[in-house]
């Protein structure tokens, strides 16, 4: 079972840095990873976005192998549907919904699969609610960045590393 989890967490890092790398390089740090979508003129390069999000969200759903990732997953998998907030405002619920409900039950995932993840996930709720507050250039872009890699390496040392 650890290759299995260790190809699909490979996997979804490389989409993620496959469609994150070369925005930044080419547009510099956006609000959100979501705004990148309204840099695409052409709907081939609009879908990028949803099948970005697929590429995430499936194999961190497999490799959490619980309800609450499960859900993750699935909320998360909203913003395939509605891969911006400028579409309309039921894509905008849609959208926001489906992030802040992937990313909420993504940090609780790592707590269902091991109580001793608490100090991180305080850490980067804490993290959120300030950057939110203080509101800094960018600070959704880092917020779903940090969120992605604690849940990323949460997952891998839990599902991989330690022996099951």
């Amino acid at each position: 079972m650890k290759t299995e989890n260790l190809t699909l967490l490979i996997i979804a890092i490389v989409v993620w840095i496959g469609y994150n790398l070369p925005i930044a390089l080419k547009y510099g740090i956006q609000s959100s990873v979501s705004a990148q979508y309204n840099l695409f003129k052409t709907s081939w390069g609009k879908s990028l976005m949803s099948w970005f999000i697929v590429g995430i969200a499936i194999p961190m759903m497999i490799v959490a192998d619980h309800f609450i990732g499960v859900w993750a997953g699935i909320f998360l998998s909203l913003i395939f549907a509605a891969p911006s907030v400028r579409i309309s405002k039921t894509a905008e619920v849609l959208h926001v919904l489906g992030a802040n409900m992937g990313l909420i039950l993504g940090m609780a995932s790592l707590l269902y699969i091991n109580i001793w993840w608490w100090p991180v996930v305080l850490t980067y709720a804490i993290y959120t609610l300030v950057s939110m507050k203080i509101g800094y250039k960018h600070h959704t872009y880092w917020i779903e960045t940090i969120g992605f890699i604690v849940i990323m390496v949460g997952l891998f040392i839990e599902k991989v590393v330690k022996l099951n």
